[in-house]
């Protein structure tokens, strides 16, 4: 047992420590710091995916139809519909 703790003490204290970070509240902050490295040296690129232009239909809000025959009941009592407005 002591010959294998003496050949990988390293690796047995980064899995130690991997534990701690990973169990504690200390997860968010470490894993935002590694985050902030790697975009900070290039090494990950935040680039999100794209689409290609023709895969999403453009609606204008003056060309979307809504449904305009909603009830509704004014002040007075009166019923109303949405389309009168």
């Amino acid at each position: 047992m002591t010959t294998w703790l003496r050949k990988n003490w390293g690796e047995l204290l980064f899995l130690i420590a991997f534990l701690v970070v990973m169990t504690t509240n200390l997860r968010q902050p470490v894993l935002s710091t590694m985050q902030r490295g790697l975009l900070a040296t290039g090494l990950w690129r935040a680039t999100p995916p794209t689409l290609p232009a023709d895969a999403l239909p453009v609606q204008f809000a003056s060309e979307r139809k809504y449904p305009l025959s909603v009830p509704l009941v004014t002040v007075d009592g009166r019923p109303a519909n949405l389309s009168q407005f």
